[in-house]
């Protein structure tokens, strides 16, 4: 094991931290992409943190989302299972309802409903790291103060959960020296919130 310039061993935490930091270096998206410098030690703390991403971007002017933002997704195995399920009973209703000239019998009503089910199961699986993340944002911002549209939301989409500004839905449609200025402290608000996840992490 290393030492470091003062003859000493890394903290248990700190080897966590380059562990996670080596991983994330060599993550990439669909298209091959590796993670935004801006937003890498995000996605290093927030899985540390137990709260696993799937997809992020630092915030772009000229492509994408004028605002930083996280895909967080659950590598429980389980969820897949379930949203596989989903989807089956969803197609199974779909083809009676065809054959059946469109109407909703008691036969398909059944269907849809067991793969409601499977669909809120999977839901309950995620809502754990969901609500982990919720819990972070409350402390943070207990007492903060910062403009509505800066201010970062965790919401759900689906079996998944979206970390972004307020504002950064309407970025696309904002005249370009305001949208500068709000891209400016997104990413600023973003990076905040990482440093208060980074000392948790640190202090726990």
């Amino acid at each position: 094991m290393k030492k470091n310039a003062m003859g000493q061993q890394p903290s248990e935490k700190m080897q966590q931290w380059e562990q996670m930091k080596e991983r994330v270096s060599r993550m990439v998206d669909r298209l091959g992409k590796p993670v935004d410098k801006g937003i890498a030690e995000t996605i290093i703390v927030l899985n540390l943190l137990g709260i696993p991403t799937r997809q992020s971007c630092a915030g772009h002017l000229k492509w994408g989302v004028g605002a930083p933002w996280v895909d967080i997704e659950s590598k429980d195995k389980k969820i897949q299972e379930l949203m596989e399920k989903e989807r089956s009973f969803i197609k199974m209703a779909n083809k009676r309802r065809e054959e059946q000239g469109g109407k909703i019998t008691n036969e398909v009503a059944k269907l849809y409903t067991r793969a409601h089910r499977y669909s809120l199961q999977a839901k309950k699986r995620h809502a754990v790291i969901h609500q982990r993340l919720l819990d972070f944002l409350a402390t943070f911002y207990q007492d903060r103060i910062v403009p509505y549209d800066v201010q970062l939301i965790a919401y759900l989409r689906g079996n998944s959960t979206m970390l972004e500004s307020h504002g950064a839905g309407l970025q696309d449609v904002t005249p370009l020296p305001l949208r500068k200025e709000r891209l400016a402290a997104y990413q600023q608000e973003m990076r905040d919130f990482t440093a208060f996840l980074k000392q948790r992490f640190f202090e726990g």
